[in-house]
């Protein structure tokens, strides 16, 4: 459970990087396939960046985002999105996604430390253009 808030600070950095280079729209939404992780990103990174957190998977995997996601902004034709995998529930996000959006890539990863060592890594996934 450690470092989660942590997080936070250096993906906003990131995005503002990436946006403003034109990689990442401004206003994509953060994707998640699975509900542990989607939980603890929508409460230590979408809320505090007021970023809207969509769980794509089957309803076994989201669980109650199945029903969470009705209550948000759903994901448009044209749209992008972030994604952030850490490495103890890593997933190839790529492989996950890739065939939903015209564009995806590795932006960046984030080194966590505890301890003056590496604990954890979060692999910043960009996506471009929602086809569903």
């Amino acid at each position: 459970m450690y470092g989660w808030k942590k997080l936070t600070t250096p993906f906003q950095h990131v995005v503002e990087l990436k946006e403003k280079a034109g990689l990442v729209q401004p206003g994509a939404v953060l994707i998640s396939n699975r509900w542990f992780t989607a939980a603890h990103l929508d409460l230590y990174v979408a809320m505090p960046l007021k970023k809207n957190l969509v769980a794509l998977g089957d309803t076994s995997d989201i669980h109650q985002y199945a029903w969470i996601n009705n209550q948000r902004k759903k994901l448009k034709p044209g749209d992008d999105a972030w994604c952030i995998v850490p490495s103890e529930n890593y997933f190839d996000a790529i492989k996950t996604y890739a065939p939903l959006f015209n564009k995806s890539f590795l932006i960046d990863t984030i080194i966590q430390e505890r301890n003056g060592g590496p604990c954890r890594l979060y692999y910043i996934y960009g996506f471009r253009n929602y086809t569903p």
